[in-house]
């Protein structure tokens, strides 16, 4: 694989156009460097900078499993595997993407948790 190919499939990293993103996002989650995402993916690693530079599949189905499956075959990838990591790291980057929202929603959820009022302790020999 050229060098040049391998430093543009990790300059688009960040860019959510491209594979590169979700793939990054599912490697720095899990702690995975390429030899591991590779085995993750089923694939050599030198697989990995053409996979990188794929566009992302769409985020809604039926189009994500059309594009997850048009790669999958590309590549002789377990399509299923495939789409199980794209769709973590899709979902990774878009809280990163919303971080504001991530909070709002996390105070929400708090707040709701604790709307409900404790329950006494039953009395000794009451019903349970």
């Amino acid at each position: 694989m050229s060098d040049a190919l391998e430093s543009l499939a990790r300059r688009v990293a960040s860019d959510p156009f491209f594979l590169a993103a979700p793939l990054a996002r599912y490697a720095l989650r899990h702690g995975l460097d390429d030899a591991a995402l590779a085995a993750r993916l089923g694939c050599r690693p030198e697989v990995l900078t053409d996979l990188r530079l794929c566009r992302n599949p769409h985020p809604e189905a039926p189009r994500f499993w059309q594009d997850v499956e048009r790669i999958a075959t590309h590549f002789g990838l377990d399509a299923a595997r495939l789409a199980e990591t794209v769709r973590s790291g899709q979902g990774l980057l878009r809280l990163a993407q919303q971080p504001e929202a991530r909070a709002e929603d996390a105070a929400g959820y708090l707040m709701a948790a604790r709307d409900e009022e404790p329950q006494p302790p039953p009395e000794p020999g009451g019903e349970p």
